[in-house]
Parts: structure tokens; sequence; C-alpha cells
């Protein structure tokens, strides 16, 4: 049941994958990347047996973010937000930079963003109310666990039984609490490297961005650059907290949403270095 129930997942993610960046790669090339992401070591050994929320949040954030940058009808895009919420509290980083990115950029639709948001809350407010009726809380209290460890704790908060409450950090707390995020930012870069064991693809991924550095279309620029403003806001807010590694062949778990973006850019950099042959993907 497990196993099915992850295969059904790495299913969905790849096909989300593909059609999600058909309109920037084409067919073949949303194909080639939705292939290389959907067949890496990582997610082959590792994601594929075990990884049903991170590959159910990976496909559902696809088909949110290509609703938000398309603006498609404002209902759809909410209610994929509350799901991708559902799928991985976390998502709710994201929220910030969605509405900084459509202020930015169309101050104008501002009427569908509010729309959005609302169909989001309402696809969100039953779980949220039966959390806070439980634990008190309306976000996981694993974010607040995380916090707490080698803060306020010595062992992970969530041996203490209990939920934490950012009003106990103290100032004198200050001090441990930037030295617990400048090695959780030391560990991620040490570690990004590695994640998804897709290496081989990283001198593709960079000709990539530096192809769509040069790109002239409005909605690319604004798909892109979107994706990495993400990334580095996950990694920031995930440095204080806890920086997960499960191994060389697992690494990457809470970014694996970003490895389809990352096969994504590697296509561009193949196009971009072979733009002169005849076998393009």
């Amino acid at each position: 049941a497990v196993l099915a129930a992850s295969g059904a997942a790495l299913a969905f993610a790849a096909g989300a994958a593909a059609w999600a960046l058909a309109p920037w790669l084409g067919p073949l090339g949303a194909l080639a990347a939705a292939l290389a992401f959907a067949l890496s070591p990582s997610v082959v050994r590792g994601f594929a047996l075990w990884g049903t929320p991170d590959l159910l949040f990976c496909a559902l954030w696809l088909l949110f973010h290509e609703a938000w940058t398309r603006r498609a009808d404002a209902r759809h895009t909410g209610l994929l937000a509350a799901l991708c919420w559902l799928a991985r509290p976390n998502a709710v980083l994201f929220a910030p930079l969605y509405a900084a990115e459509l202020l930015y950029r169309e101050p104008e639709r501002l009427k569908w963003g509010v729309g959005a948001a609302a169909w989001a809350l309402a696809g969100c407010a039953p779980w949220a109310w039966l959390q806070w009726q439980a634990a008190g809380v309306l976000l996981n209290p694993n974010g607040l666990w995380n916090l707490a460890a080698g803060v306020l704790t010595e062992e992970p908060g969530w041996r203490y039984a209990r939920v934490f409450s950012l009003g106990e950090l103290q100032p004198d707390h200050v001090f441990a609490l930037g030295r617990k995020t400048a090695a959780g930012l030391g560990r991620w870069l040490s570690l990004a490297p590695r994640f998804w064991q897709m290496e081989v693809l990283a001198p593709f991924c960079l000709l990539g961005l530096w192809a769509v550095g040069r790109e002239l279309d409005t909605e690319r620029r604004r798909w892109w650059p979107l994706c990495g403003a993400l990334l580095a806001a996950q990694v920031l807010a995930f440095a204080p907290l806890r920086v997960e590694s499960l191994g060389a062949h697992v690494a990457g778990r809470y970014e694996l949403w970003f490895a389809p973006v990352w096969a994504a850019l590697a296509v561009l950099g193949w196009r971009r270095a072979t733009e002169r042959s005849r076998f393009l993907p």
C-alpha cells in the first residue's frame, strides 16, 4: 500500500512537471525535464519508496505555481494553494513572496489576488480549526519544536510533549539562535550540491540560468526568478529550525519541489549548449 501510494504520487508529480513546464520548454523539453526528475537516482532509490507527502507537495506546488503565474481562475488557484498547505504546512512561507510578486508585477490584479487568498483560506479553515482544537495553534507545531531545539531545549522539541510559543524566546536567546542559523546555512550549503543526486546536470543548469537571464519574455521572467526566490526564502527560514540530512541518496527532501525546476533549467542549458544541433529535446 505504501509503495502504491508513493508510486502514484511520483506519477502525479512527474505529470504535473511535464504539464507545468510545457509552455516554457515545449512538449519534448517538458517531458525530458519530467523524466530527468522522476528517474533521478534519489527519487528512484528513496522518494519513490516512502516520499508520498514530498512528492505530493511537489505536484501540487507545480500546479499552483503555474496557475498563479498565469493568473488563472481565482477559485482554482486558491484551492490549489490550500492543498499545498495541507500537504506541507511550511507552504505558508511562500505566501508573502507570491503576494509581493503580484503587487510588483501586476498591482491592478489585486482583486484577483484577494479572491485567490479568500479561497485558499476557505480550503485551509477546516483543518486549521481541528488543529486549533487539538493543539491550540493554527500552524503545525513542528516549526516551533524545531526552533526550540538547541535554543530552548537540549533535545528536539517534540520529545517534550508540549507546544512552544515564540513568546518564550527572550533577548538572551538571540546569540544562540544566531549561531544555530549560521550553522544551518553552512550545513545546507554543504549538502545542496548533492541534492537528488543530480550533480551531473549542474553545468547545464548554470547555463540554463544564464539563458533565463537573457530572456525578454515577461511571463518567463516572472516564472523562473520566483522559483529561485521561493527556494531562498525556504533556506533562510529553515536555517534556524532544522536542516535535515537523510543520507546522500535522499538529501533535499524539503527542497524536492525544486527538483523539476532544476531539471528544467538543465534542459534550457542543454539547448543553449547544443543550439546548432538537430537533436534537441
